[in-house]
This record gives structure tokens, C-alpha cells and sequence, in this order.
């Protein structure tokens, strides 16, 4: 490992536990948060160093594009009478792409008066990140120690890089459509995730009023709270994508690293629906009406819940606006509440208007009733 990539993960590993340290004293280490720090601080630690692997492994893939032409060249030239180290020189005028740094390097340690088998084993420690480009070289290598027309290897390993490189394209051309359904795997998952915690969730959790939750598995016969399952679910997205991402990468690039890039795509757009979905808290107002049609100055009364992340909340003010006449009252120690309003003395069909406010939460529920 260089020493770059050592500093790299030694920074990632300072940073992340300093975020982790720092976000659990601030959120007083509440069990949500500390999943969601604890995430955090392993993508801190492994993104950094993948991205870079990810960086080399695309310009080494970069190189092996121009590598055959590099290669022809030099075979063309030494055909024509030049020395190997006279033809390198020639071909670092030569734009190769990325390649062309890594020539002018072979080039320098040459007129330096480093010998040609020295400089080639260089390259190779250069271009690890390139299976193509270190096995020509080792071909070159042993060609030119066992004293074989040179110029013959350069131009068969030319041609079996580019006839490898075709065949790759081919195979991620035909993984392209693999890609894709990772993609809408993915996808798909976090949809259904979403449904689970805005749908099902709230059928199994408490309800208000004092009721009995559909399930009691969860310590002394009380259901989950929220955060348990906004934690379960982010930790869930969180890994799905990881992996899926990792998935991505074999499949389309056959590479681990590049997994990397696609990890991190599908982890943006989990956090993005867990923020927008998920992650805000629930301030909710549970209420029905004693009738949905009555008649003109009947009593009707509207009875109900309050509560915020479906735990129920006491002495909280609510306002009931029927027929242009408002009432209110505060809900007891269970969060539930009754108002009874006489509705208008005008035949029409009405919106009853359920409205309470907490903490800088608000929630407003329309009943359609009507009068007859």
C-alpha cells in the first residue's frame, strides 16, 4: 500500500470517529442516531480510499485503450533500424492518452542510463492496477531475455490486448441489461420499504387511545417505537445499496472497485427517500365523526387521537371548524379528545375542518359531512 493511501484511510478513520463521537453527545446517544453515525462513520472510512481505487482502476483501463498503439510503434520502429530506447524516445512525443506520462517516464529513466529490463519492471509496479498491461510487459520481458525478434512480441501483444479489450466491451455491453435490473432491484426495494413504513408500520404500531398494538414482541408486551423501525429500515437501505452497488460493479466492470461508483449512487437515492419519507417525524390527528350525514342543527361529535410518532400525546389543543363554527378542547393522558359541534342549520354538504398544533408540528384532517 502507498503511502498516500495510508494517510488517506488514517484521515478517513480520524474524521469518522470524531463525527461519530460528536453526533452520539449531541443526540445523547439515542438508539436511532446511533445507527445512522455508525453508518456514516464506515462510509467516511471506505468511500474515500474506494473512490480513489476506483479513479486508478479507470485510467489504467484508460491506458490498455492506447496500449496496443504504443506498441505497434514501437515495433514499426524497430523494424525501421532504431534502438528500443530511440523508439521510446520517438513515442513520447506521441499523444497516448494517459499513457503517454508513464512514456515519458520509460523515456527519462532511459536517457538516465537505467537498463530496459529495470524500467519495464517500473512500469509494471506502476500500472498495477492493469492486469492487460502488466502481462504484455512480462511477455516483453521474457522475450527480450531470451533474445527473440522483439518487434514480433510487441505486435502479438497488440494484437491479443485489443482483441481482449473488444471482448470486454462486448461483455459489458451484453451486462448493460443486467445493470439495469440491479438498478430497478434496488429501486424496487426502497419503494417497498417506504410502503412498508407508511402503510403497514402504523397498523401494527399503537393506534391512540389507550388500544392494544396487533403486535407485542417488543420488550414487556410494548409494541416498537418508530425510531426502532426507522433505524431497522435505514440500516436495511443502507446495506441492500452497498451491496447491490458492489453487485453492479462485477457484473457490469467486473471489478470491486468500480462497485464503488454504483454503491454510491444507490446510497444517495436510499438517504434521499429515507429523508423525504421516513425520517421526518409523524405528528398525526386520528379522528371520525359520530355521523357522515345529518340533519340541519343535529349534535355531532368528532372523537379522536393525537399523536406523534404514533405514540399518543396529552394536553394538546384541538380545533374543529363546522359550518363556520369552531370549538376546541386539549386531549387527556391518552391523547384522545371529543368535541360535539350542532351542525348548520343550512342543508349542503360540509368540510369539517380537525386542526392541532405542537411543538412546531401541525396536522389538519378534512371530514366531508352532510346536512340534510
Amino acid at each position: 500500500m502507498e503511502k498516500k493511501d495510508t494517510l488517506i484511510i488514517v484521515w478517513s478513520g480520524v474524521i469518522a470517529v470524531a463525527q461519530l463521537v460528536i453526533g452520539l453527545f449531541l443526540t445523547n446517544f439515542e438508539l436511532i442516531y446511533v445507527g445512522y453515525f455508525g453508518v456514516a462513520a464506515l462510509m467516511i472510512i471506505i468511500f474515500p480510499y474506494s473512490l480513489i481505487v476506483y479513479l486508478r482502476v479507470r485510467k489504467a483501463k484508460m491506458m490498455e485503450e492506447y496500449f496496443p498503439s504504443f506498441l505497434r510503434d514501437i515495433a514499426e520502429a524497430k523494424r525501421a533500424g532504431m534502438t528500443i530506447p530511440n523508439a521510446i524516445a520517438l513515442s513520447a512525443q506521441t499523444d497516448y492518452g494517459p499513457l503517454t506520462k508513464e512514456i515519458k517516464r520509460m523515456n527519462n529513466l532511459l536517457s538516465w542510463g537505467v537498463p530496459f529490463p529495470e524500467t519495464i519492471k517500473l512500469l509494471q509496479k506502476r500500472v498495477k492496477y492493469s492486469t492487460y498491461i502488466k502481462r504484455g510487459l512480462a511477455i516483453l520481458l521474457e522475450s527480450y531475455y531470451t533474445g527473440g525478434r522483439i518487434e514480433d512480441a510487441m505486435d502479438a501483444v497488440a494484437e491479443s490486448t485489443r482483441l481482449l479489450k473488444e471482448v470486454e466491451k462486448d461483455r459489458e455491453s451484453v451486462l448493460q441489461q443486467q445493470l439495469i435490473i440491479v438498478y430497478l432491484i434496488h429501486f424496487i426495494f426502497v419503494g417497498i420499504l417506504v410502503a412498508l413504513y407508511k402503510i403497514l408500520i402504523p397498523l401494527l404500531t399503537f393506534q391512540g387511545g389507550g388500544s392494544a398494538s396487533l403486535i407485542t414482541s417488543f420488550g414487556g408486551g410494548q409494541s416498537p417505537p418508530l425510531d426502532f423501525y426507522k433505524l431497522l429500515f435505514f440500516l436495511t437501505m443502507t446495506i441492500q445499496s452497498f451491496s447491490n452497488g458492489l453487485v453492479a460493479g462485477v457484473t457490469k466492470e467486473g471489478s470491486l472497485a468500480a462497485g464503488t461508483k454504483h454503491a454510491g449512487i444507490m446510497i444517495s437515492t436510499a438517504l434521499l427517500a429515507f429523508a423525504i419519507f421516513i425520517f421526518p417525524k409523524t405528528y398525526a390527528i386520528n379522528v371520525m365523526s359520530s355521523k357522515t350525514e345529518v340533519t340541519t342543527n343535529e349534535l355531532v361529535e368528532f372523537f379522536g387521537s393525537v399523536t406523534l410518532e404514533n405514540e399518543p400525546i396529552s394536553n394538546v389543543e384541538v380545533t374543529v371548524n363546522f359550518g363556520g363554527v369552531a370549538d376546541s378542547t386539549y386531549t387527556d393522558e391518552y391523547g384522545d379528545f371529543s368535541i360535539k359541534i350542532r351542525a348548520p342549520t343550512v342543508e349542503g354538504n360540509y368540510i369539517a375542518r380537525v386542526s392541532s398544533t405542537y411543538e412546531g408540528f401541525e396536522a389538519v384532517v378534512d371530514i366531508p359531512i352532510v346536512v340534510r
